[in-house]
């Protein structure tokens, strides 16, 4: 059994995708392996566009992890630019870890540490909410949050206080420890009161879908 990730993009226009992955032990650490990727910039970059409407088919490699991020309409930048001049967010995740030392998670969040620049949803539950169950294996944002069905982001200054989210300039989620340091940063949210920016589950009860929706650009 493993987790799979895909996408949607339900806005009306087509979007970019980049996806970095991490040079992570045991993780897939060759972009080209991933069935979406349409231009390799490195081994752990690369790009595709997703048509609106569209959604690329759920994968995750066999016999091995998947860890990485999404960016969306541009690459990953700790600054603003004049093209992204709020910055960019990411989803960032870990998925079928479950040999990592220790007792490790499959993790899942929305990071706007960096800015916002797009809209995105996560849903981990979509299949079992249909049908009006609970996930035998739910994700969790802490006690307060056993089970995190879905989460998103919104504009900038709006993001603290949601589960899943990183708020801009929150590198440490309750504190900004040591955000990109830029001249042009955009305003600093405030840090959440509690630890709720990642959504887990132990790594050992992998398997179902993460869902990620583009809902446009902010």
């Amino acid at each position: 059994m493993k987790t799979e990730i895909t996408l949607r993009n339900k806005s009306s226009r087509d979007v970019t995708v980049y996806l970095t992955l991490g040079a992570t032990p045991g993780c897939l650490q060759d972009v080209s392996k991933v069935p979406w990727i349409d231009m390799v910039l490195s081994s752990l970059r690369g790009y595709f566009v997703l048509p609106a409407k569209k959604a690329v088919v759920a994968y995750a490699p066999d016999g091995m992890g998947f860890n990485g991020n999404f960016c969306f309409g541009g690459p990953p930048i700790n600054c603003p630019t004049p093209q992204f001049h709020n910055g960019v967010n990411l989803v960032e995740w870990i998925i079928n870890n479950a040999f990592q030392a220790g007792n490790p998670q499959e993790t899942v969040n929305i990071s706007c540490v960096a800015g916002v620049n797009a809209k995105v949803c996560v849903l981990l539950a979509e299949i079992a909410a249909k049908h009006g169950q609970v996930p035998p294996n739910p994700w969790n944002a802490g006690p307060s949050h056993p089970n995190v069905g879905e989460f998103e982001n919104g504009p900038i200054g709006t993001n603290t206080g949601r589960v899943g989210v990183f708020p801009v300039g929150c590198d440490d989620c309750t504190a900004s420890v040591s955000p990109p340091a830029c001249t042009n940063s955009p305003t600093y949210e405030r840090p959440q009161s509690n630890a709720i920016c990642t959504v887990q589950r132990d790594a050992d009860a992998n398997g179902g879908l993460i869902i990620v929706e583009y809902y446009g650009i902010l």
